[in-house]
C-alpha cells in the first residue's frame, strides 16, 4: 500500500532541493577551489624546480610546458565551477 505524503520519483521535496544546492555548492564551489589551487600550487613548484639551469633538457622542456597548459584549464576549471555554476553568476548567452 502507498502512502499519499510521498513524493514521485522524479520530485524532490523542498528540503531535498535545499540539500542538493547546498551540496552543490560544497562540491563544486569549495571542493574544486581547494583542489584547483593545490594542483594550481604543484604546478607552480614543479615548474620552479624544472627550469633550474642544472637539469634543463628538451624533455624538462616538454614538462614545463604540460605543467604550464595544465595551470590554464585547473584555472579555468575553478573559474567555470567555482564562480560561474556553484554562485550562479548571470552570464550573458547569445542564442536564447
Amino acid at each position: 500500500m502507498v502512502s499519499n505524503d510521498s513524493t514521485p520519483c522524479c520530485e524532490m521535496s523542498a528540503g531535498q532541493s535545499a540539500l542538493v544546492a547546498s551540496a552543490n555548492f560544497w562540491v563544486q564551489g569549495v571542493a574544486t577551489f581547494c583542489v584547483g589551487v593545490f594542483g594550481l600550487v604543484g604546478n607552480f613548484l614543479a615548474i620552479s624546480v624544472l627550469v633550474t639551469k642544472d637539469i634543463i633538457n628538451a624533455f624538462n622542456g616538454l614538462l614545463v610546458l604540460l605543467a604550464l597548459v595544465d595551470s590554464c584549464l585547473i584555472a579555468f576549471a575553478i573559474f567555470d565551477h567555482c564562480i560561474i555554476r556553484a554562485w550562479k553568476v548571470r552570464t550573458f548567452t547569445a542564442f536564447t
